[in-house]
């Protein structure tokens, strides 16, 4: 079986749908995680967009409740999301006819 390999390739950050589960490289960790639009605020208080863990726990350290601040609660940076993927759901069920 053969697999597209534009649909496996890593996307530029940029382009990350929103409120959509995907996959994020952040540092050498990939993990699930949803963009979301005005999620969070900047250190001025302004609303900005924010990553979110789909999976408690499945995260860097350094981000705060599962979520990437530009500072953490320990006043520390949160490692940022650099590429993203599409989720990729699992192959589907072959179903055998009766015999």
């Amino acid at each position: 079986m053969q697999t597209d390999q534009n649909a496996l390739a890593w996307c530029p950050i940029e382009t990350a749908p929103y409120d959509t589960p995907v996959t994020v490289l952040a540092g050498n960790m990939t993990f699930l995680a949803r963009l979301g639009l005005d999620a969070g605020l900047s250190d001025d208080g302004a609303p900005c967009d924010q990553w979110r863990a789909e999976i408690d726990g499945e995260h860097p350290p350094c981000w705060s409740g599962g979520a990437c601040w530009a500072s953490n609660e320990n006043e520390e940076q949160s490692l940022q999301p650099s590429h993203w993927m599409p989720r990729h759901s699992p192959p589907a069920l072959q179903t055998q006819g009766a015999l």
